[in-house]
Parts: C-alpha cells; sequence; structure tokens
C-alpha cells in the first residue's frame, strides 16, 4: 500500500516537473526567437541608415596611416620621456599629450 502510493505519488510528480518544464522551456525558446528577430530587424535598419549616410556623403580619400618612423619616432621620446623611472610620470604625461602632433601626414 505504502509502495502504491509512493508510486504514484513519482508518476504524478515527474509528469507534473515535466509539463512545467516544457512551458517554461517553449517559453524561453520564444523569448530567445523574438530577441534575435528584433535585433536583427535592429541590425537591418542600422545598416540601411549607414549606407543612406555613406551615399550622401561626398567621396573622400581615406586619412594616410602615420608612417613607421613618425610611430618609432613617438615611441622613442615616450621611452626617454619616461627613463624608465617612476619619478618622470609628468614628463610621460606631456610627451602623450603632444604625440597627435607627431602623426601630421608628411608632405611626399
Amino acid at each position: 500500500m505504502m509502495r502504491t502510493r509512493l508510486l504514484w505519488f513519482g508518476l504524478g510528480f515527474t509528469s507534473s516537473t515535466l509539463a512545467i518544464s516544457h512551458f517554461v522551456w517553449k517559453n524561453v525558446e520564444v523569448d530567445r526567437h523574438a530577441l534575435t528577430t528584433d535585433i536583427n530587424h535592429k541590425f537591418q535598419a542600422l545598416q540601411a541608415r549607414i549606407s543612406n549616410l555613406e551615399s550622401s556623403l561626398p567621396n573622400h580619400a581615406p586619412i594616410p596611416l602615420p608612417h613607421h618612423d613618425q610611430v618609432l619616432m613617438a615611441l622613442c621620446m615616450i621611452e626617454n620621456a619616461s627613463g624608465g623611472n617612476d619619478h618622470n610620470k609628468t614628463d610621460t604625461k606631456a610627451t602623450l599629450e603632444f604625440l597627435p602632433a607627431l602623426f601630421v601626414p608628411l608632405e611626399d
């Protein structure tokens, strides 16, 4: 008698757990699909806006990258300013503030 009650309780508990987990899993799947669809729509709208902006801008030449010697010179200046010591941090900061001026494209 006790075994039968335990068996029926286990069966009912298992079936209830399966039903609840099915509905929860279904809800999670629907939310995930909705989120994915929403993100795809937003990215498509963003891509359309960007392409509209790009088509409305006049064609410009791409910004040239700094020359290798300019980058090397800037790195040497930073290393010399720091001197490998911690007490020269203000000089390093001053060098870093003027660093963008070094990357002005040179006239060829």
